[in-house]
């Protein structure tokens, strides 16, 4: 198999995972896995859609200069024109307010790209502050 290949089928297998994932996530928060999918066209940052009750997390890895490591990007998200907001059913303007502003996800996309990279903070861009 040649390297375009192995890439087709480890991306098709990842994308096949996200689903998976997406399916439990959708049950634990008590969304139909249907609106996720209607809303997001599939993915999404999980802490956007969640309002705040799944936690992004921040990647760390422990180098040393006796091994070379390695990282591979694979991302996994909705189309460029999707809107990535708060799910619906998770906001309540009084109870559980919308955490993060709504925004498609090629804007969110262009936020991380023209900032530094510092841990969460472009999250905290996106976050309603009150």
């Amino acid at each position: 198999m040649c390297c375009s290949e192995v890439l087709s089928q480890y991306s098709k297998r990842t994308r096949e995972i996200a689903k998976g994932l997406l399916t439990g996530i959708s049950s634990s928060l008590g969304i139909d896995q249907s609106d996720m999918k209607k809303d997001l066209k599939l993915e999404s940052s999980l802490q956007i859609f969640s309002n705040g009750k799944y936690k992004s997390i921040e990647h760390r890895a422990v180098v040393n200069n006796a091994v070379t490591r390695m990282s591979v990007v694979m991302t996994q998200g909705p189309s460029l024109d999707a809107v990535v907001k708060p799910a619906h059913q998770l906001v309540d303007e009084e109870i559980s307010p919308a955490a993060y502003v709504p925004m498609t996800y090629k804007q969110y996309l262009d936020l991380q790209q023209n900032n530094p990279i510092d841990g969460k903070k472009c999250l905290d861009r996106v976050r309603v502050h009150a």
